[in-house]
This record gives C-alpha cells, structure tokens and sequence, in this order.
C-alpha cells in the first residue's frame, strides 16, 4: 500500500503586538489517522469538551480541562504520530521592494512557503514510490478564483525538480474544511 500524508494547516492574518501571519500544519499518516482522532475525541469527551478547542474561548473554568486534552496532544506528537509545525514573522522584519502582487497575494504566498517547506516533504521519501499527501486547509478567505489558483500552485509542487517521484499531491485531494468538524485542527 501506498503511503499517504494527511496534512491539516490553518492561518491567523492577526498582527500581534510583535508576531503576524501565524501559519500552523499537522502531519498524520494515513495509517494513523482513525487512532488519533479517536484518542483525540476521547480527550475532549473526558472532559466535557463538545465544540472547538480554541484557545481565545479558554476561561478560567475550563483552563485545566483544555491543558488535559492538550496534554494528549502533545502525547501523540512525543510518540510521532502527530507531526506539528508552525511558521510565523517577526514584526521588526519588515519586506521592503514588495510589488503590488506580491501585497495583494502575500496570504497565500506564504501559506505556499509553509506548505511547500515546513513539513521537509522534499526529504520525506527516499522509496520508489511517491508519497500521496492529502492537504485539509481551515477554510481560505479569498475568491474562489484566487483559492482554485493557490490549490493549482500546491498540486504543482509535485512536478518541481526537489518533489518530483518524492511526493504526489492531487488537486482534488486538496480541501477547504471547518476545523470545528476536525479535531486535528
């Protein structure tokens, strides 16, 4: 059987104080999947918890019940069934010489960036056999036009000289989902 990446990612354009453009990806292997969502799932009945784990609606009350679950979190990532990845920008960096397009499309040039390098999918395969990877993003707040670009430039990674026969990503294997509907996210 074939291997096979699932990749959740999810974005926040927020500009804090001192971070901005925070990015953030989870890797699960195919095979893994059905397990940690149930152990995942598990957590957040145990506790009580039935929508959303977000930290912004943490109150006091429930600090302790959201540690737990994360506590299991970081369980799966200790025993490498749960790869996580976070890219952020440092505000004392500023671009400078940007073009216009560039601005204009700058979300999606880096959640590109992100995708293409954060999870090292370049060194991820060294069999004959590509590595399919199937990508649920937190829904994308742009045109449609704009999205059904971005996911054409994503599936195109697969034919750029450092993924080709490494990884394989299809475009219809690319998903806009709710990430209150994955727990993963």
């Amino acid at each position: 059987m074939a291997k096979e990446f699932i990749i959740y990612a999810d974005e926040s354009e927020q500009r804090g104080a001192y971070f901005s453009h925070f990015y953030g990806g989870a890797l699960v292997l195919s095979t893994d999947i059905e397990n940690v969502v149930q152990i995942l799932e598990q957590a957040k009945q145990k506790e009580n918890l039935h929508k959303e784990i977000k930290w912004v609606k943490v109150t006091e009350n429930y600090l302790a019940k959201y540690q737990n679950v994360i506590h299991v979190f970081f369980d799966l990532i200790r025993e490498k069934k749960i790869r996580v990845r976070i890219m952020f920008s440092d505000n004392q960096n500023v671009p400078v010489g940007l073009t216009t397009e560039q601005k204009e499309n700058g979300y999606f040039l880096l959640y590109y960036q992100f995708l293409k390098h954060a999870f090292g999918l370049r060194f991820a395969n060294a069999g004959a056999i590509p590595i399919r990877c199937r990508l649920l993003l937190d829904e994308l707040p742009d045109t449609q036009e704009k999205v059904e670009n971005f996911k054409t430039f994503i599936a195109n990674l697969s034919q750029k000289k450092e993924f080709r026969g490494k990884i394989y990503i299809d475009k219809q294997q690319i998903h806009q989902v709710h990430s209150h509907e994955h727990v993963i996210l």
